[in-house]
């Protein structure tokens, strides 16, 4: 079957009634393919980008399921299950999809990494961002350091160690010159 649109679809939504008829259009172009959904989601190697628009077919709230990093919370918490409501958006790294989840790296920063050392037991590297903010980052390490330091000073905190994910949460203030941050295991 063959369906034409006689018109620009731009004038089909600038008419009374010419969205609905637009939309019949494209369900009889594609027949059983068109699919009416209240969300957006895209995978794009690790992360996950969602929407749940407020104003569509349902106000069911979207159900994300992985080893997530919430990236738009500065905390960056740890997820199994993140649930989106009608008006939320969300930005996740999803740890099941990193590539070389035994290479040690930084996944998400309030800052920039530079001159990054890995060796069998250790990784090193040195974050940079202006001065008077404050850097919160998800590491990825293969295990659980016994030790961190932060500016050579020993900052080791069990509690940030977040075993389902692999990763320790470092906070510190920011230096333009960089602050040096150590991982050994």
């Amino acid at each position: 079957t063959v369906c034409v649109l006689r018109h620009d679809p731009k004038e089909y939504v600038l008419t009374e009634g010419g969205a609905e008829e637009y939309v019949n259009k494209i369900v009889e172009l594609y027949p059983g393919t068109v699919e009416f959904k209240n969300h957006f989601y895209l995978e794009r190697g690790m992360f996950d980008i969602a929407a749940v628009l407020d104003e569509s077919v349902s106000e069911e709230p979207l159900r994300i399921e992985g080893r997530l990093i919430d990236v738009y919370d500065s905390t960056l918490p740890i997820y199994s299950v993140k649930e989106l409501f009608p008006g939320q958006q969300c930005l996740l790294i999803d740890v099941n999809r990193v590539g070389h989840p035994s290479t040690p790296r930084v996944l998400a920063a309030a800052a920039r990494e530079y001159d990054e050392k890995v060796t069998d037991n250790s990784y090193r590297f040195v974050c940079r961002s202006p001065v008077r903010t404050t850097n919160v980052a998800r590491i990825l390490l293969p295990v659980q350091p016994s030790s961190v330091k932060i500016a050579g000073v020993e900052v080791f905190d069990e509690s940030e160690w977040d075993e389902f994910t692999h990763t320790y949460r470092i906070t510190h203030e920011n230096a333009p010159d960089g602050v040096a941050v150590e991982f050994e295991w």
